[in-house]
């Protein structure tokens, strides 16, 4: 039988090549094992892409390199090796208020300028080829090699932080994507309990994190000078 989020294993030599005359979107996954039962965490966090650069080392500098305050880069999130509560914040994104070479780039030269609705706001930050690791985000600007899973109620960060920061998340995405890089929007596809990390909890079981505090996205309210 065929349904929008899940093919019966006994469907898939019958299926046709197009599934969108079917109401399926490309982000929908085909599972072999049946469909997902209960919620999933798409329900309560949307999986969201970053920037491309097309050319990283001209666009990218270590924190250290840069005097601050600066009115052409950017904080920037970026991979951790080990998930953390806050990690993956060494590098700056040369930004230039969005009016210098990375959106010259983004104007047809290869670059892509995403991940604005995160900025400024709270979510989970995931590295998203290899070990599935994260840390809290903070709402800086990131490069599409994390993806951010944004919850529009913030009440929801403590409990998606519990989930994504246990081996248990990375045994579900990999249940529908065995694939060495996964899509941001696969890393929402999995089932999730919203109780976890709730008050409801034993504390031994609960969050121990700090509320996020999200930073001013990168308007063009810095001023710098380029590394020495």
């Amino acid at each position: 039988m065929l349904t929008r989020n899940n093919l019966a294993a006994r469907d898939i030599s019958r299926a046709p090549a197009d599934l969108s005359r079917f109401g399926f979107r490309s982000d929908h996954k085909i599972l072999l094992s049946g469909a997902i039962e209960g919620p999933i965490l798409e329900k309560y966090a949307r999986g969201w892409g970053g920037i491309t650069t097309s050319d990283s080392p001209r666009f990218q500098a270590f924190f250290w390199e840069v005097t601050w305050p600066s009115q052409v880069w950017a904080f920037q999130q970026g991979t951790v090796q080990e998930t953390s509560l806050f990690g993956g914040r060494e590098h700056l994104l040369r930004w230039e208020r969005c009016d210098g070479g990375l959106a010259q780039l983004a104007n047809g030269g290869g670059a892509t300028i995403a991940g604005r609705d995160c900025w400024g706001k709270g979510g989970v930050a995931v590295k998203y080829t290899g070990s599935l690791r994260a840390t809290l985000y903070g709402g800086e600007v990131f490069e599409n090699t994390i993806g951010v899973l944004l919850p529009p109620n913030p009440d929801h960060l403590p409990a998606i932080w519990v989930f994504c920061s246990s081996p248990d998340f990375e045994l579900a995405v990999r249940s529908i994507d065995k694939k060495l890089g996964v899509t941001c929007n696969t890393l929402a596809k999995v089932p999730f309990d919203s109780s976890a990390g709730s008050a409801s909890r034993p504390r031994s079981t609960r969050m121990a994190c700090p509320s996020p505090r999200p930073t001013t996205p990168p308007s063009g309210s810095f001023t710098a000078t380029r590394r020495g």
